[in-house]
Order: structure tokens, then C-alpha cells, then sequence
């Protein structure tokens, strides 16, 4: 009787596995809380339970049941692979990028694994490591469109468009109906001045995924760049509605009214307020900066555009005319691909920081501890912009 019952278990919990996979995730929670009444540390029950509750938006939950099949089989890397899926689902970036690393230090032959860390590489602005690993899962796996669509993605923000233009294609040669590839290319195209092919790539997009925000944003801007603002509100509107915790967005949906013919002002005005309110009213610290009225004044300046673009032909200016015996300058550089003018006004700046992949919070940590009197910026609510991290100094 004994011996049959790790048998019962493996049996059952294939079950489970299987009716997970068709997409019954009721079904196959049930089956593993059955396993685990009899058997409470049976790691692939606990892994695939928590991947159910991490599916059904119990985030917390889930992990904490992954965790526990990882502390039982620390060395079966599917584990720490869904353990760093949960961390990243819940803004640990950091944590899930040494999770993933893990993972694949135990299976180097892992697709799936390398994709996941280089997804979350790009978030946190590393995205040559970001490629590697992206390129790793294509050797490895070499029909992996979520792969080539994901690689794409991260070579546009490197600026590497046609690299971006023929992975992105090949991605939806593999998976003509997958929606974020053609949200992707939708962006390449853009970039590109296609805004006929961008449209209908979003257009497309939206037709297959009608509850994914990003192509709602992204249409926006496509028409607001083509001269029809008062089309992109809608789909500014509507991708808030699906995701509201998007400051980018809304900075997006208030720039854009900023252009339609005739606004009330009073709308423009209590749009803002509708953004200060939804994006800048975290909790905050006060600075406890040295009084001493005798020391430099240290004033960082944010900005995603610290690179050659029109409004660093203010900024030089404004930059070259500090008294540099009152003033110490730190730059704060939301960019992720910097050029010539980046690499000159690092050099005039007495602290650089680039802050690509930093959270706001972690941001607001980090202008706290480098004990900054005044922060200027420089971006209002242009693309790239840090305004939510002006939320927490009130």
C-alpha cells in the first residue's frame, strides 16, 4: 500500500499536468491540493499549483508555493524557472534575473529559460545581455517565435531597426496571429515613417488580442504622429482602461490633447490632475540633505533625451552657464542607446547616471541618497519621461 502511493501521486499529478495544458487551471489546482493533503511536499504539486495561482492573478500566493518546491528540489531548474516568471510578474526584476540565472547554471539547454531572463533583462535596460540570451534560445530552439518577437523588441530600443525589421518578420513567418510581434513591428515600422504598415500591423494587433493595452497606446501615437490627435484619444483612453498603472501612457493621452484645435482648458487642466493623481501620489521620505548654506548645491537634471536631440540645444546652454564653485550637476539618463553628445555631457556633469532599467522607486532611492537639493525635469510629458518619480518629493 505504502509503495503505491508515490505511483498514485506521479499518476495524478501527470493528470493534473495534462488538464493544465488544455487550459482547465480549476481542474488541475484541485488535483494538486488532493496530492498535497497526502503528500504536503510533493515539489511538482506545489510548482504546478502555484503556476495555476500565479495564472489566476493570486501572484503572491503562487510564489510562495513555487518557492517551496524549489527549497524541496533545489536543483530541478523548471522550478526556478516558474519561480522567476512569478518574480518578474510582481516587479522583482532583480530577483527574477538570479532566479533565471540559476536555472540555467543547472540546464544551459534551456529555451525557454533564456528567453525569460532576457525578457527581463531588457526591462531593466540591459539589452546587449538581453540579445545574447535571446540569441542563445534561437540556437537553441530555432523556430522560437516568442523568441525572435521578444529579441525584436529589444533591438529597436537599441536603435537597431533592420536587425529589429527582419527578426520581427521572421517571428510572424512562425506565428502569423501572434499579437505582440505585430505590436512590435507595428512600433518598427513607425520608426521607420511607415505609418501606413504600423497602423495596420496595430490595427491587426488589436483585432487578435482586443484586451492587450500596448497596440491601443502604440495606434495612438501613430495617428497623433500623422496629424489625427483626436482619433488617438480613444485608444489612449482604452489602453488605460485595460492597464492603469501606465504613467507613460496617460503622459501620452495629455500630450496629445495638448494638440486638438479648440480644448476647453479646463479639461487639458484637470487631465493633468487626473495624472498627478493616479501616477504621483506614492509615499514618500523627506530628504535630510546638509543645511550648511556654505557648500555646493547639488541640482540633478532627468531626462530621456540626453542624447542628440532638439532639446539639448537648450540644455547645452543651460548646462555650460553653471557656476560650477555653487553648483555640482548630476545627470540623470532615462535612454537607453547613448551617442556622442551623451558621452560630452556625461564628461561636464560631476555624477552620471543612467537609469534605464531603475524602477520609480528605486529612482527616488537613488536621488535621495545622492543628496540632491533641486531636481529639474527636462521632458514634461514627452516619451521616456520620469514624472512619477516627482510624485514622491512633495
Amino acid at each position: 500500500m505504502t509503495g503505491e502511493g508515490p505511483q498514485n501521486a506521479d499518476g495524478r499529478l501527470e493528470r493534473a499536468t495534462q488538464i493544465h495544458e488544455r487550459g482547465d487551471l480549476n481542474s488541475a489546482r484541485q488535483i494538486c491540493l488532493e496530492i498535497l493533503e497526502t503528500e504536503p511536499e510533493n515539489a511538482g504539486a506545489l510548482n504546478l499549483a502555484g503556476v495555476i495561482l500565479c495564472q489566476q492573478g493570486n501572484l503572491d500566493e503562487g510564489l510562495i508555493s513555487i518557492a517551496r518546491a524549489c527549497a524541496i528540489d533545489p536543483d530541478e531548474a523548471s522550478y526556478l524557472n516558474n519561480m522567476g516568471t512569478a518574480l518578474s510578474s510582481l516587479g522583482r526584476d532583480d530577483d527574477a534575473c538570479l532566479t533565471y540565472t540559476r536555472a540555467l547554471q543547472l540546464q544551459p539547454f534551456y529555451p525557454s529559460a533564456h528567453n525569460n531572463i532576457g525578457t527581463v533583462l531588457k526591462n531593466l535596460g540591459r539589452l546587449s545581455e538581453a540579445v545574447d540570451h535571446f540569441e542563445k534560445a534561437l540556437r537553441q530552439k530555432p523556430d522560437y517565435g516568442e523568441a525572435m518577437s521578444n529579441m525584436g523588441n529589444a533591438l529597436v530600443e537599441m536603435g537597431r531597426i533592420d536587425q529589429a525589421e527582419k527578426a520581427l518578420e521572421n517571428a510572424l513567418a512562425l506565428m502569423p496571429d501572434y499579437a505582440i510581434a505585430h505590436n512590435n513591428i507595428g512600433t518598427v515600422r513607425q520608426r521607420q515613417g511607415r505609418y501606413g504598415d504600423a497602423e495596420a500591423h496595430l490595427r491587426r494587433t488589436i483585432e487578435i488580442n482586443p484586451l492587450f493595452a500596448d497596440p491601443h497606446s502604440n495606434l495612438g501615437e501613430v495617428l497623433k504622429e500623422t496629424g489625427r490627435a483626436a482619433e488617438a484619444i480613444p485608444y489612449y483612453r482604452r489602453a488605460l482602461d485595460l492597464d492603469a498603472d501606465r504613467p507613460g501612457v496617460h503622459s501620452n493621452l495629455v500630450y496629445a490633447l495638448n494638440n486638438l484645435d479648440g480644448l476647453d482648458q479646463t479639461v487639458l487642466l484637470n487631465e493633468h490632475k487626473a495624472w498627478g493623481a493616479r501616477h504621483a501620489s506614492a509615499a514618500w521620505t523627506p530628504h535630510d540633505n546638509d543645511p550648511d548654506p556654505e557648500r555646493r548645491i547639488r541640482v540633478g537634471y532627468v531626462s530621456a533625451d540626453f542624447r542628440r536631440h532638439a532639446c539639448m540645444n537648450f540644455f547645452e546652454t543651460l548646462l555650460s552657464g553653471h557656476d560650477r564653485g555653487q553648483v555640482e550637476i548630476y545627470g540623470y539618463a532615462n535612454l537607453s542607446v547613448a551617442d556622442a553628445l551623451t558621452e560630452w555631457l556625461q564628461g561636464e556633469a560631476d555624477q552620471w547616471r543612467f537609469v534605464r532599467g531603475h524602477t520609480d522607486d528605486a529612482l527616488a532611492d537613488l536621488v535621495r541618497a545622492d543628496g540632491i537639493d533641486i531636481l529639474v525635469d527636462l521632458s514634461g510629458h514627452t516619451m521616456g519621461n520620469r514624472l512619477a518619480v516627482f510624485g514622491r518629493y512633495r
